[in-house]
């Protein structure tokens, strides 16, 4: 019969043998039991090393510490690149500063295969027993450690908890035996394994409010903004290698949006350039174009700060989450994509209406799915809504990089085209109608201005919505605008129409008209002959194609003093408007009335020019509000014809209303404003009422210095009129000091050889000195005014009244040969 043998052995025994046997044999071997693994202490899993060039950064840290009270949950939210991953470093090493004995762990998040790694790293570092089981779940493992009060006292900092995590499901285990669990979303499982504990803070950064708030309250929030202008001048400071001037860092950062990653980048790009590349010329290559900054935002910055998995270029950074958008709702990706191309500022939802008929139609189903897209982007932060609640704005490097996406994509100029005809369909085509709408649209159209599109139909479009905005910058007084907008409707018009077609040479004629609104007369004289010429050739002379075109060679006309011209075709012009309104004034009626009003009272013509005058300005009272700056010029040219038949009583009255007006106008007629005061001015001058006079040219200079500066012969014409109240009311020392004072600015600001402002002050001193008998200084200052004035006789002439008082200064010092030519010069000029 067999037999059972058993044998055991011990941990120090190795091996088996038997000789023969017959029956059965169980063998138990027993191993010696694992040494228990040694726990660490309390350590620092930071993979980053302290940052030597950390920027402290006004109360974020403290808003940081503050908020990591125990058993925490907070979340820095903000754009890629501004810093939050920073902060997080340097906060995680003050801790360990302050207590040794906290815990610090670090999480990235970037995306699944690291941040699954990241949780096994951790769960090594901890020795968590069951780690390498592969039934379990790791998240659960880190989390019951984390809930052990008996660990002390813990951070635990998520970096980059962004895309990856919030739209895709995902199988995962919710049990530690590995058991299959529920189809959820990552964020969703992963919020399930964080851990609820007295003893630790949990602190996330995020590109998304929306992930913020699932993690906790809205007051757990840290909202990480751009730098302020202090803290980035100290980030280039510690950072740049090349010296700039001051002002030049200013600028820089300014353009960069006080984007920290931006101006690392911009910084590194002036290191490795040296002294081939300076500050100024990065700012001026930036200003080219938007490939150009694209381009110079290209250079990765050396910064060991960050995820060697992170994108390192600001533009990289956002379009990836821009894809994101793009893949969990493309209606809001639209919406990002036309925004990019607004004024980065105060931009109306109406410009971000795909269809701008649902704008007030708000409780749509599309009005709620405008509002969710809204929300999108909000939370992500591309866009902020202004308090207001109608406007939003955005960072121009958002915008940029935004660009740059849709150009990557092939979908640059669909989205360009697309905001030029909403944009266009917004703007008023009669801006007096909408006063404020054009306000609010117009730093659009300035956008508009630099993104001209391809297709010629656009083109077209582009070329009308920007004629518009230049008629309304002008009557807002903001000529530079004008002028640089019209350049370009005249430059798209001469690609589409031809240099002579009539909107071509209407376009050329506005703009020769603020010219000669801007002073810039010789500019003004070489267009608007130019114009003049081809309407001539076009249509016959004193003829034009259409009413419009009639309006604008009228207004020519009548700046080239041709005022027998100007009165036939504007005759013609309002009989034309009488049959197409029917007898009804219009605002077109009105404007035909005042230029011919003011070309017949150049003639002498003043009871029909007054007649006509105040038929306009009752039609102004009709068809605009009560104050608009047409009724100002209305009134203001009605007053210059009862000043110019010595009516002063009635020209000080309507000056004075329409001075008073002017305050109410939002300072939009700053100029008239000016022009107002000279008329009364001239009145006080007249009738002697010097203190008046005084105070008023006193007041217009001050307004002239603010507006328009030093360099403006509006502003010339005022520190003259001053000096001319003083001497005229027999105050020459006064006189005296006061121009000598303003002369030694000028010279100093401009140089001793600028034109014409030169000639009239220096001139205004001579008659001075002539008054005080100072017969040698005031022949000597004659000279020199003579030399200055052939100096800048190119094109160039002054008014009358300064060539009588040259005329006047050089009889009296013997200048007989001076004074005869001046004469014949003025006799000149009067006839033209």
């Amino acid at each position: 019969m067999d037999r059972l043998v058993e044998t055991s052995f011990g941990g120090l025994n190795e091996g088996f043998q038997f000789g023969i046997n017959n029956g059965s044999v169980n063998a138990e071997i027993y191993l010696a039991p694992q040494r228990p693994e040694t726990p660490p202490g309390p350590c620092s899993t930071v993979p980053f090393n302290r940052d030597p060039e950390f920027v402290n950064r006004g109360t974020l840290l403290s808003q940081i510490r503050e908020k990591s009270s125990q058993s925490a949950r907070i979340a820095l939210v903000g754009l890629g690149g501004v810093g939050k991953s920073q902060l997080l470093v340097e906060y995680s090493y003050q801790v360990r500063e302050i207590d040794p004995g906290t815990w610090v762990f670090w999480i990235h998040a970037s995306n699944p295969s690291r941040f699954e790694a990241d949780y096994l790293s951790l769960a090594e570092t901890l020795k968590i027993p069951g780690r390498h089981n592969p039934k379990s779940n790791i998240f659960q493992l880190v989390c019951n450690w984390l809930q052990d009060e008996r660990k002390g006292k813990w951070i635990l900092v998520i970096d980059n908890l962004d895309d990856y995590f919030l739209d895709q499901p995902v199988q995962v285990p919710s049990h530690t035996d590995g058991s299959r669990g529920d189809e959820r979303t990552r964020l969703d499982s992963f919020l399930s394994f964080l851990p609820r504990s007295q003893s630790g803070s949990i602190i996330i950064t995020t590109r998304s409010k929306e992930v913020a708030l699932k993690l906790g309250y809205e007051r757990d929030i840290i909202l990480v903004e751009p730098m302020e202008q202090s803290h980035a001048l100290a980030l280039v400071e510690k950072k740049l290698l090349v010296p700039a001037e001051p002002g030049d860092i200013c600028q820089l950062i300014d353009k960069l949006d006080y984007m920290p990653l931006a101006i690392a980048q911009a910084v590194a790009y002036l290191n490795k350039r040296g002294a081939r590349c300076s500050v100024t010329q990065y700012l001026e290559e930036f200003e080219r174009n938007d490939r150009k900054r694209v381009r110079l935002l290209k250079t990765e910055p050396n910064n060991p700060l960050r995820d060697h998995e992170a994108a390192n270029l600001i533009m990289d950074t956002w379009q990836i989450s821009f894809n994101h958008v793009q893949r969990i709702r493309s209606s809001a990706a639209d919406i990002l994509s036309l925004a990019s191309f607004c004024d980065r500022q105060e931009i109306p939802d109406i410009l971000l209406r795909i269809d701008p008929e649902s704008e007030n139609d708000t409780d749509s189903v599309a009005g709620d799915e405008f509002e969710d897209d809204l929300q999108i982007l909000t939370d992500f932060l591309f866009i902020s809504p202004n308090a207001d609640g109608r406007t939003f704005q955005m960072h121009s490097l958002v915008q940029l990089a935004t660009r740059s996406w849709l150009e990557k994509h092939g979908d640059l100029e669909r989205w360009k085209e697309h905001f030029i005809k909403i944009l266009a369909v917004e703007f008023p085509t009669e801006i007096y109608e909408d006063w404020e709408r054009c306000q609010v649209l117009f730093p659009h159209t300035k956008s508009a201005l630099r993104h001209r599109p391809v297709t010629e139909g656009t083109l077209s479009t582009w070329a009308t919505l920007l004629d518009n905005a230049a008629n309304y910058a002008a009557e807002k007084e903001r000529y530079r605008d004008s002028l640089e907008i019209l350049q370009a409707v005249i430059t798209a018009r001469e690609a589409i129409l031809g240099s002579n077609h009539d909107h071509t040479l209407m376009s050329k004629g506005y703009m020769g008209l603020i010219y000669g609104i801007f002073g810039l007369k010789n500019e003004f004289q070489t267009i608007s002959k130019e114009v003049y010429c081809a309407f001539a050739k076009l249509h016959g002379p004193g003829h034009a194609e259409t009413l419009a075109d009639m309006v604008i060679l009228g207004r020519i006309l009548v700046e080239n003093n041709r005022f027998f011209e100007a009165e036939a075709l504007l005759r013609s012009s309002l009989e034309i408007d009488n049959k197409l309104s029917m007898g009804v004034g219009s605002l077109r009626t009105s404007i035909i009335l005042a230029i011919l009003s003011w070309a017949l009272l150049q003639q002498g013509k003043y009871q029909e020019a007054e007649k006509l005058q105040i038929m306009s300005l009752e039609i102004d009272k009709k068809v605009l509000p009560e104050v608009h700056p047409y009724n100002l010029k209305a009134k203001f040219s009605l007053a210059s014809m009862y000043q110019c038949q010595s009516r002063w009583a009635e020209a000080e009255e309507m000056n004075l209303e329409a001075l008073e007006d002017t305050k109410k106008v939002m300072g939009q007629a700053k100029s008239l404003r000016l022009l107002i005061m000279k008329n009364l001015g001239e009145i006080y001058k007249f009738q002697k009422r010097w203190s008046e006079a005084e105070s008023l040219f006193q007041q217009a200079l001050k307004i002239c210095l603010e507006v328009f500066g030093l360099n403006d012969s509006v502003t010339t014409y005022n520190i003259t009129s001053l000096a001319q109240v003083y001497w005229q009311s027999g105050h020459l020392q006064e006189a005296e000091i006061f121009q000598k004072k303003w002369l030694e600015i000028f010279q100093e600001d401009h140089g001793r050889n600028h034109p014409e402002a030169a000639v009239v002050m220096m001139k205004e001193l001579a008659v001075v000195y002539t008054l005080q008998a100072r017969g040698s200084e005031a022949k000597a200052l004659a000279f020199h005014t003579m030399e200055a004035y052939d100096r800048m006789k190119n094109g160039q002439f002054l008014d009358l009244e300064t060539l009588t008082d040259l005329i006047w200064v050089c009889h009296k010092q013997n200048l007989s040969k001076e004074a005869e030519a001046l004469q014949m010069e003025y006799l000149e000029e009067s006839e033209r």
